[in-house]
């Protein structure tokens, strides 16, 4: 049986200026002072109703030194890597972390994390662009989240994954539910051109930056995330909604678990063109597909609305789809959304995990011939 320890260290590791006392100072004790207090931080957390406490230790240099020892002995039990998403310089020394602790250093929960800081800035003085960090982050495998510590922005969501893979290593508690982890959703959002598909993926993901030009080709952005107690990565294709670039919606369907169906409230003609994309989505009809959710965007509009609330929702109870309505401008529903889709596809069973790579295979029982298909959003 695995042994339950009342201690776990995280190794903070990046250069100067890159926010790690602040980033380390705001998950502790939930605000911000200044001066350096390191390098030793720590917070009780509960863990599968156990508490325990989670010591951060914050250094410069990945070296012997940095683990209190030797290489192989007193190894971290995470590692986060962090840069500064305005300062290229910083990112540049990631890789040579990265390659040492792949040969010297792997953390024992096998967790290595790299963020990027201050994105509070992201849209005036940004300069690492979030595909080069995404590139970096797949070899070796590690999960990628950009912060702020400033907004306090997503650096629950860092230590919440390390929290949910110290979970699995425990043992199962009486009445509690072991974590499910490593599980891969693929959530398509397809829709009218400007309804705000690319601001719905941008704004779950956490990325603050916007990008107002049309989608032309199917682009997937990735989270990793944590619902009820389970960590799953959903991987959102964000659709061209131009009927000259939709060629490829149809492939991008055929691999989804989850559809959103999305419109915009101040635009009656996009809720209009709902039932050409419900085409679509009937027509692949693929087999692992579980959820279809309506969303009318543009809450923030409210004194410009044209399409009702009771509109969308008569729309959605008629095919048996979830109904949303969310502002893409102020976040508001956008991770409600998500996180009832998520529930939706784990009530949607059975389902198992592959004996190869992180996603699930989801399984359909074939049905009977002369009768019509089932509704793939009931539990």
């Amino acid at each position: 049986m695995a042994h339950i320890r009342d201690k776990y260290t995280v190794l903070l590791c990046g250069g100067p200026r890159v926010g790690k006392t602040w980033f380390a100072k705001r998950y502790c004790s939930g605000h911000l002072t200044s001066g350096f207090e390191g390098p030793y931080y720590s917070k009780n957390v509960n863990i599968n109703g156990h508490i325990c406490q989670l010591v951060i230790l914050e250094t410069s240099y990945l070296d012997e030194g940095a683990f209190g020892g030797t290489a192989g002995t007193a190894v971290p039990d995470a590692i986060i890597l962090m840069y500064n998403i305005t300062d290229e310089s910083s990112f540049l020394y990631l890789e040579n972390y990265v390659n040492r602790i792949k040969e010297h250093w792997t953390p024992r929960l096998g967790m290595t994390l790299l963020v990027g800081s201050m994105v509070d800035l992201a849209h005036t003085s940004r300069r690492v662009r979030r595909v080069l960090p995404q590139m970096l982050s797949k070899k070796p495998r590690l999960l990628f989240y950009e912060v702020s510590s400033l907004t306090n922005h997503r650096i629950s969501d860092v230590f919440q994954a390390i929290i949910n893979k110290i979970a699995t290593e425990m043992p199962p508690q009486l009445g509690i539910a072991r974590p499910l982890t490593e599980l891969t959703f693929t959530v398509t959002i397809i829709g009218p051109p400007g309804v705000g598909k690319t601001s719905l993926a941008l704004q779950y993901s956490g990325d603050s930056e916007y990008f107002h030009k049309a989608t032309v080709v199917p682009d997937i952005i990735r989270k990793t995330s944590a619902v009820d107690g389970h960590i799953f990565e959903l991987e959102l294709w964000d659709t061209a909604g131009q009927e000259k670039f939709q060629a490829l919606t149809p492939s991008v369907l055929r691999k989804a678990n989850a559809v959103v169906l999305m419109y915009s409230l101040v635009d009656r003609a996009t809720f209009r063109q709902l039932d050409y994309f419900f085409n679509q989505v009937e027509e692949v009809a693929p087999s692992n597909l579980m959820v279809t959710a309506v969303v009318g965007n543009m809450l923030d509009k409210e004194e410009e609305r044209c399409v009702q609330r009771r509109e969308g929702a008569v729309y959605a109870q008629k095919h048996g789809f979830l109904f949303l309505e969310v502002s893409c401008v102020t976040t508001h529903g956008v991770n409600d959304l998500f996180e009832e889709i998520i529930r939706w596809l784990l009530c949607s069973q059975p389902f198992r995990r592959p004996s190869v790579g992180n996603a699930i295979e989801l399984q359909d029982e074939p049905e009977p011939r002369g009768q019509e298909k089932k509704k793939r959003t009931r539990c």
